[in-house]
């Protein structure tokens, strides 16, 4: 009965120090598993900014391609006025050059007129 004691303390140990070491183990694996959950917060926090830094540069994409359609536009409107402007300025160079011819004609007009009312 004493070796059948002996056996079953001997048989108690060994289990008990099979449950020590599984406790150990399990602290391991559950720090682990902490720190997985730690790394994966912080993983989804950078993933959370990188995509909200993405939709920024995103949204500054759109706005220098509206830029840059907006200054093809007023490039446009800008060679349009440039040419009405030398279309006037052509315009008023032949209207000064009617006003010369003009003036011209009435003056000689007049001075026919002149020379009409002397050889009357």
């Amino acid at each position: 009965m004493k070796e059948e004691l002996e056996t079953d303390i001997f048989e108690l140990n060994r289990q008990l120090g099979v449950i020590v070491n599984s406790q150990t183990e399990i602290q391991k694996i559950n720090n682990n598993y902490e720190r997985a959950l730690t790394l994966y917060d912080e993983v989804s926090g950078k993933i959370a900014k990188f995509i909200s830094e993405q939709q920024k540069v995103d949204n500054l994409e759109n706005k220098i391609a509206r830029i840059g359609n907006l200054s093809e536009t007023v490039d446009l409107k800008l060679q349009r006025i440039t040419e009405v402007n030398d279309t006037i300025q052509d315009l008023q160079v032949r209207l000064k050059q009617l006003e010369d011819l003009h003036e011209d004609m009435v003056s000689r007009y007049e001075r026919l007129a002149e020379k009409s009312k002397k050889n009357l």
